[in-house]
């Protein structure tokens, strides 16, 4: 009896270091991730989580548990996906050259939970293992630097993208999966994330894309659930960020490009809509511009309701704004270009709003101004609002702004309780000035990135726009007293 003891635990301590994926037991941010991986409608799961969370080993069991199903003991695992994996038996792991190298996290969760003298490696002319093979899987490694040739050809079922990836490289990756599988984008958001966040992130639970954050306080020995790092490592990582927006991501998976934004309050679930052209009828239209030197203009159009519901439903440019070049048009070919916009509306009203400073200017000495110029081709402006100085004018419509956003977040969203300003969801120059204009750090000041979209959203809520409801007068009313005896 006493020997066959000896025996089990002898064969318990060689699985727990040959075979380790029988012992993972995950904490609670792999667990909600390992579940939405097996979604049957999953395609894109993201797993934005702060550091030391597991989501790199996350993403590699998963890879482990598909391959050895066997040793997969968790009862997470007890899954068609993991028992019969459906897709090609191809899996193609992604990341930073240093992510990648023999000291980086991806080799090291490999060898931690790979079964030992299970698999076999190849370095392919490279300084780490790049290539492995196990139970008819074939196993690739490539890193962000490479060509991107490099990364077409090949069917594959299953991609970890481990860190934010270039969008162009997820472009490619996502078209080698003609026979369908699952790409695992587990990450810290510090860089290269904002396109994430734009076509992914605000995608979630649409289209196959689903999204799972994690706190490094779920891997917390004392107040996280399978935890394994101590509370003290936790809090003198937090005191090492530089600032509150550093700790959020680096601890919350929260997205870094988002730090200091000015409208923290805009969230794309609840201000944006798709756009039908019955939302405009009955509706006041609005056109604010915002010119600058060296930019296009940057123009939205918005339709206020009879409640001062404000929807900002078009603008232009149509393509990206950010770091766009000058087209260097006139106003006779903007006017165009605002034709063809307007063209939709059905005599409803146009109060134009122009940015007062820079439509002021006279371009040359004894020449017409920008707000002129407009006004010889037949449109109109009136000037932005004045408020003190500069810096107390930007301020008083940020407040503003922040004002036309508000809601109870603590209650549904209904016709009772909705922002008053809402954007069409197909407006993307607009949303992205008011997800990302933000403070810069050390003066506090707002930056110029993005500010052109945010100042033309400031014109349009200072203006108070409301719908022009006409007065039927009453002549006995009017005369009510005066000379009636």
């Amino acid at each position: 009896m006493q020997e066959s003891v000896e025996i089990l635990d002898l064969e318990i301590e060689r699985r727990k270091l040959c075979e380790p994926l029988r012992f993972f037991k995950p904490n609670g941010a792999q667990a909600k991730f390992i579940e939405t991986i097996k979604r049957p409608d999953s395609e894109i799961c993201l797993f934005p989580a702060g550091n030391w969370t597991g989501k790199t080993a996350a993403a590699i069991v998963t890879l482990a548990a598909a391959i050895w199903p066997e040793q997969a003991e968790d009862p997470i695992f007890d899954h068609p996906l993991f028992k019969k994996w459906p897709f090609p038996k191809a899996a193609r792991i992604l990341t930073t050259p240093k992510e990648m190298s023999l000291t980086g996290s991806i080799q090291k969760e490999i060898k931690r939970w790979f079964p030992i003298g299970q698999y076999k490696s190849e370095k392919q002319g490279k300084l780490y293992p790049s290539l492995f093979t196990a139970n008819d899987w074939v196993i690739d490694t490539m890193t962000y630097d490479q060509a991107l040739t490099e990364f077409e050809g090949g069917t594959i079922g299953l991609f970890i993208l481990n860190e934010p990836p270039p969008e162009d490289i997820f472009d490619t990756c996502s078209r080698r999966m003609k026979f369908g599988g699952k790409i695992l984008l587990p990450a810290t958001p510090l860089t290269n994330a904002a396109w994430i966040w734009d076509r992914l992130v605000s995608q979630d639970g649409k289209t196959g894309i689903y999204v799972v954050y994690g706190r490094t306080e779920d891997n917390c020995i004392e107040h996280g659930v399978n935890g394994v790092i101590p509370h003290k490592a936790i809090e003198n990582m937090a005191n090492k960020c530089a600032d509150d927006d550093e700790r959020m991501a680096c601890l919350e998976g929260k997205f870094m490009h988002l730090a200091g934004c000015i409208f923290k309050g805009f969230k794309r679930e609840v201000h944006c809509v798709k756009f039908e052209q019955s939302m405009l009828e009955g509706k006041d239209i609005y056109m604010v511009v915002d010119p600058a030197i060296g930019k296009p203009l940057f123009v939205i159009w918005a339709a206020v309701g009879p409640a001062g519901d404000i929807l900002i439903y078009d603008e232009w440019p149509n393509f990206e704004f950010h770091n766009a070049r000058d087209p260097n048009f006139g106003v006779a070919e903007y006017k165009e270009q605002f034709v063809i916009k307007e063209s939709i509306l059905k005599g409803q009203p146009i109060t134009r709003i122009l940015d007062k400073y820079f439509g002021n200017q006279r371009r040359t000495m004894g020449g017409l101004s920008l707000k002129q110029e407009f006004a010889n081709v037949g449109l109109d402006f009136q000037d932005s609002y004045s408020v003190g100085d500069n810096s107390a004018e930007v301020e008083t419509g940020i407040l503003k702004v922040k004002d036309a956003l508000r809601y109870d977040d603590k209650r549904p969203v209904d016709s009772l309780n909705r922002p008053k300003l809402m954007v069409a969801d197909h407006c993307t120059n607009t949303i992205h000035a008011l997800e990302r204009w933000s403070r810069d750090p050390k003066t506090g000041k707002p930056k110029e990135e993005y500010k052109d979209g945010a100042d033309d959203v400031r014109y349009l809520v200072m203006a108070n726009p409301e719908q022009y409801k006409p007065v039927d007068w009453d002549i006995k009313s009017l005369s009510y007293g005066v000379n009636n005896g």
